[in-house]
């Protein structure tokens, strides 16, 4: 009985082993960029560029509790699309991305530090 157990074991492993298919993962090959507040035409145009870091904040994307505007990102992706390229999102939170209400509204705990010398910022200890 222990014999059928180990080969029908082997046997099975062996035809997982066989037919499953290796996924490829795809690497971006080229330059990309960062698109901070505006998407500069120059990158999109560039032959090498290949795709773009869309990037927003929080508070822009949420500007108060369970509001969303997606206006400044869809303009971003639409320039994006028109250029064939590729993109990704990268939403910042915490800090200069955090949006007031959190502290100011929902009374998170947070603590003040300043960033690169500007203004004090309320980083959200939630």
């Amino acid at each position: 009985m222990k014999t059928a157990n180990t080969a029908t074991f082997l046997a099975v492993w062996l035809f997982i082993a066989i037919t499953a298919q290796a996924q490829s993962v795809y690497k971006h090959r080229g330059c990309s960029a960062s698109t901070g507040p505006n998407v500069s035409p120059i990158v999109l145009q560039h032959p090498e560029s290949r795709y773009q870091l869309v990037g927003a904040k929080w508070s822009e994307v949420e500007p108060s509790p369970g509001v969303f505007s997606f206006s400044a990102l869809r303009d971003k992706i639409n320039l994006i699309k028109q250029h064939n390229k590729k993109y990704a999102l990268a939403v910042g939170m915490g800090g200069p991305g955090s949006p007031a209400w959190l502290v100011d509204s929902l009374h998170v705990p947070f603590v003040n530090y300043s960033f690169r010398g500007t203004t004090p910022y309320k980083l959200s200890l939630w």
